[in-house]
C-alpha cells in the first residue's frame, strides 16, 4: 500500500528558480527558491497558488506526509479521480478514502509541478477554500522559513551553511536537532521534552494549535484544567475529537525552555493506531505511546523558525507573544463544547 502511495507522489517534479540571498559569512551561501505571502487573516499558512492555470488556495502543511487536494475541490474543478484500492488516510478524526488522478499542473510562488499525480482525500461537500495541502514529501527538498509574524514562508537551497548561519535574520536563537522519518511516511520530528519526559513531537503547521494525546498527557503527569471548557476538534478524519487543556510545569524544544504552560489535550493516537495508516504520526503511535505532540501554527506565529531539512536542523527565535493558543470568552469559537475548525480544510456541517 506505502509503495501505491509513493508511487503517486514521486512524480510531482518541481522546478525551482534560485535567487540570491547574501548572509554575513562568505562561505555560506543561501539560496533562496520562493517567498510566499500568505492570508494574515488565517491562522495557519494559506497561499496563493495555481491547479491547471485556475486560482486555488494552497495550505502549507508540515504535518501532511504527502501533498493532496481537497477532494471536495477536486469534484468542483472537474478532476477525474478514481477510489485507490488499498490506501486509506489516516488522521485526527480518523480515516478518509483515498482518490487518485493526474493533473496537468501545480504551481504556487514560482514553484510548479506539471503532470501531477496526486491523491484526493477529504470531504466531499464542505465549506473549504483551501484546495491544496503541500504536504512535507515537497517541503522536504528546501529549508523551510516559517515567519508567520509578517506573513511568508520561505523555501532555500543553503550551500556550505551552519545551523546558525542560517538565523539570517540576527536575533538570539534556539536549535533542535531532528529525529529520524520514514521516507514512506516524512515528518518533521522533534525531541520535545514535557514535565522533563521525552516526547518525540510532529511539526504541524497546518494544524492552528498544538496538541498532545491524552495518554502522553497522562505519562508525563499533566494536571488537567479544573472547569475547564472544552472544544470540538475536526481534523482531517471524519469524527470530531473533544478537547480540553492541561497544564504542564514544563515544556521544552531543544534549549528553548517555558514554564507553567496550558496546551490543548485530545485523545487523538487512537485514531491513528492502524496497520494501513499513511498518517505522518503512524510510526509514532505505533512504537511508543508517548510520541504523540502536534507542535502547531500557534508555536510557530510565536517565533521565526527555519526547518533545515539538509542541516537535519530546526532553529528559531522567540518573536513575542502566547506560545500555545488557547480561546478566551472573547474568542466566539471558544465556548464550551461549540465546534473549532482547527485546520485549512474545513469539514461539513
Amino acid at each position: 500500500m506505502r509503495a501505491s502511495l509513493m508511487a503517486l507522489v514521486a512524480a510531482a517534479g518541481w522546478t525551482i528558480a534560485f535567487a540570491a540571498v547574501s548572509p554575513a559569512m562568505a562561505d555560506c551561501k543561501i539560496g533562496l527558491v520562493a517567498e510566499l505571502p500568505l492570508d494574515p487573516n488565517r491562522d495557519v499558512p494559506v497561499a496563493e497558488g495555481e491547479i491547471n492555470g485556475q486560482p486555488a488556495r494552497f495550505l502549507i502543511d508540515t504535518g501532511s506526509s504527502w501533498t493532496m487536494i481537497v477532494r471536495e475541490e477536486a469534484l468542483k474543478r472537474h478532476l477525474a479521480m478514481a477510489r485507490v484500492k488499498g490506501v486509506t488516510v489516516f488522521g485526527v478524526g480518523g480515516q478518509q478514502e483515498a482518490f487518485g488522478g493526474t493533473v496537468r499542473s501545480l504551481k504556487v510562488g514560482n514553484l510548479v509541478a506539471t503532470n501531477v499525480q496526486v491523491i484526493a482525500s477529504g470531504p466531499s461537500k464542505g465549506s473549504s477554500d483551501v484546495a491544496v495541502v503541500l504536504g512535507e514529501d515537497a517541503l522536504s527538498e528546501f529549508d523551510v522559513e516559517f515567519d508567520l509574524a509578517n506573513h511568508f514562508i520561505r523555501f532555500f537551497k543553503p550551500q556550505g551553511c551552519s545551523p546558525d548561519q542560517l538565523v539570517y535574520w540576527n536575533k538570539p536563537y534556539s536549535q533542535a536537532s531532528l529525529l529520524d522519518t520514514d521516507r514512506d511516511s516524512p515528518s518533521v520530528r522533534l525531541p520535545v521534552a514535557l514535565n522533563g519526559k521525552r516526547v518525540e513531537a510532529v511539526l504541524s503547521s497546518g494544524t492552528s494549535i498544538s496538541l498532545v494525546d491524552s495518554t502522553a498527557a497522562d505519562l508525563v503527569g499533566a494536571k488537567p484544567d479544573a472547569g475547564a471548557t472544552s472544544e470540538i476538534l475536526h481534523g482531517s478524519g471524519k469524527a470530531p475529537t473533544t478537547l480540553t487543556t492541561s497544564h504542564f510545569a514544563n515544556f521544552a524544544l531543544g534549549d528553548e525552555s517555558i514554564g507553567h504552560v496550558r496546551i490543548w489535550v485530545a485523545p487523538f493516537a487512537s485514531q491513528l493506531e492502524q496497520p494501513d495508516a499513511t498518517s505522518f504520526i503512524h510510526h509514532s503511535v505505533t512504537n511508543d505511546p508517548t510520541r504523540t505532540m502536534l507542535v502547531g501554527a500557534d508555536f510557530l506565529r510565536a517565533h521565526r523558525v527555519m526547518v533545515a531539512h539538509r542541516e537535519h536542523v530546526v532553529v528559531f527565535s522567540y518573536s513575542g507573544g502566547p506560545v500555545f493558543g488557547l480561546p478566551t470568552r472573547a474568542d466566539p469559537s471558544s465556548g464550551a463544547g461549540q465546534t473549532a475548525n482547527m485546520t485549512g480544510v474545513a469539514t461539513p456541517p
